[in-house]
């Protein structure tokens, strides 16, 4: 049966080194699902997440595509990556050695937010849940974070 409405798959990334952000990426968990090279040379690399199934497609278009244009980092938080994280203590120090830095990082009830910027500068938004005992929870919880759409 086919779905008659449209349906979110993912999100893509425009990067500047595509070996360097898979292994950024791979440290997120996320999994190469697939390459390609379109015929003007832009190069895309697909990577799913194995939990989830969400794509995250990044691509370093070539000087040949139309829709080229010189590469420039992002430069601001007006949106972000974000990835739940059932351990924050071993994440971090690797992501570091990738060469991320953390943005910010702070707790608001009982989720534990950290951002880090990419090799790119996109920002990623890592979410810790918070169990009552003060651990984090293995799971994503239901996604009450925010009031329900009236």
């Amino acid at each position: 049966m086919r779905r008659a409405t449209p349906h979110f798959i993912g999100s893509d990334v425009r990067v500047a080194d595509l070996a360097r952000s898979v292994r950024f990426y791979r440290l997120l968990g996320l999994e190469v699902a697939a390459r390609h090279r379109m015929p003007d040379g832009t190069r895309i690399i697909w990577m799913r997440d194995p939990l989830t199934g969400q794509l995250l497609e990044l691509f370093h278009l070539s000087r040949r595509s139309p829709l080229y244009r010189p590469f420039r980092p992002a430069t601001g938080a007006e949106h972000a990556l974000i990835f739940g994280v059932p351990d924050l203590p071993t994440l971090l120090p690797r992501l570091h050695r990738s060469g991320a830095r953390v943005v910010a990082d702070f707790v608001e009830g009982r989720v534990r937010y950290v951002f880090v910027r990419d090799p790119n500068g996109t920002w990623i938004e890592l979410l810790a849940w918070i169990d009552r005992a003060g651990g984090v929870r293995r799971l994503l919880p239901r996604m009450d974070l925010a009031s329900p759409v009236r």
